[in-house]
């Protein structure tokens, strides 16, 4: 499944790395263009972590009901 731990928490760390990259990017004289890798690496950023938010709480329900 495409909405796993891992991918949320692969999209979380690549929207990071991208947003570093972005600021760079941005730094060096090209603000358009950093300021667009940033916007979509801070989307990749928010869906990553509530993604990862989804699977804790699905955990935790799934655990709380076998008891």
């Amino acid at each position: 499944m495409w909405c796993d731990k891992r991918n949320m928490r692969v999209l979380f760390y690549a929207g990071a790395m991208f947003f570093l990259i972005g600021m760079g990017v941005a730094y060096m004289g090209y603000r358009l263009e950093g300021a667009l890798v940033m916007c979509f690496s801070v989307a990749a950023i928010a869906i990553g972590f509530m993604g990862l938010k989804f699977n804790v709480k699905v955990d935790s329900i799934i655990k709380n009901n076998r008891k």
